[in-house]
């Protein structure tokens, strides 16, 4: 499975302009986007509609922000949880946040991610690749989920296009990642549904997306995350070689030393 998903990611990476061409109509959703500083700005609430988690206060800029426990779409175990973290905000307890620690982020985390995205599309499958950590999603387009998921970070994502909104069905996932940066937790029954569309005349690329994980949330939400278009370059950023706490101190390299195959 990993030999398959490098040689996906390769070819996909070699693209050339007229290869993006391949994907048809759509490939006006290819090139580089970028959401900014959304590393520390919570999802955006739909207009009706169970949302995701907000935040109730911010400590300061550097540290981050702190999760309504009490919101009606966690489960009490899950409220626990964000209710743990703050109060280890509250006293002064640090806390990484997977970025951290170079950790993958997971679904739909990833899409809080600061800096630019590269998407890029081709008949057969979709990669969206993340400047910071070198992380890839990629999308199988046109097929269905196999019987059989070994649990990820990412999951396993299907898409299909519905006119120019590509629609992203994800499942599979470990519980290993938040979904938010609020660290709301999850369980491995949780399914992403996520369409991709443009607005604002070609200028950003939008994403509203559901998530539904009865072990965790007591009803499917909605939200959504944007990204802008830009002439930013996508360049190499290696987590690994800036994995210190803010007191110097160096966090583990994370490994699997489980083999995928």
């Amino acid at each position: 499975m990993r030999i398959e998903r490098m040689g996906l990611i390769a070819a996909a990476l070699c693209a050339s302009t007229p290869a993006y061409a391949q994907a048809g109509p759509h490939e006006s959703i290819a090139g580089i986007w970028d959401n900014g500083l959304t590393a520390t700005t919570p999802f955006e609430a739909p207009a009706e509609g169970p949302g995701p988690i907000m935040g109730t206060a911010v400590r300061d800029e550097a540290v981050g922000w702190r999760g309504d426990y009490n919101s009606p779409i966690l489960q009490p175990w899950a409220a626990e949880v964000i209710r743990q973290r703050v109060e280890n905000d509250i006293n002064d307890v640090f806390q990484a946040e997977p970025k951290e620690t170079c950790s993958p982020l997971g679904v739909p985390h990833i899409m809080q991610l600061n800096g630019v995205i590269q998407v890029m599309p081709t008949s057969e499958v979709i990669v969206i690749s993340y400047m910071w950590g070198m992380r890839a999603r990629i999308i199988y387009l046109n097929q269905g989920h196999p019987e059989e998921l070994t649990p990820s970070y990412h999951g396993h994502s299907i898409g299909h296009w519905e006119g120019d909104v590509l629609v992203v069905d994800t499942i599979g996932f470990n519980d290993r990642a938040p979904v938010d940066i609020y660290s709301t937790p999850h369980t491995d029954k949780m399914r992403v549904v996520e369409r991709y569309s443009l607005a604002d005349d070609g200028e950003t690329l939008r994403v509203d997306f559901t998530v539904e994980d009865p072990g965790a949330f007591t009803t499917p939400w909605s939200a959504a995350a944007s990204y802008a278009a830009t002439d930013l370059p996508y360049i190499e950023i290696v987590c690994a070689e800036n994995n210190r706490f803010p007191d110097g101190s160096e966090v583990p390299t994370p490994f699997d030393p489980t083999p995928d195959f």
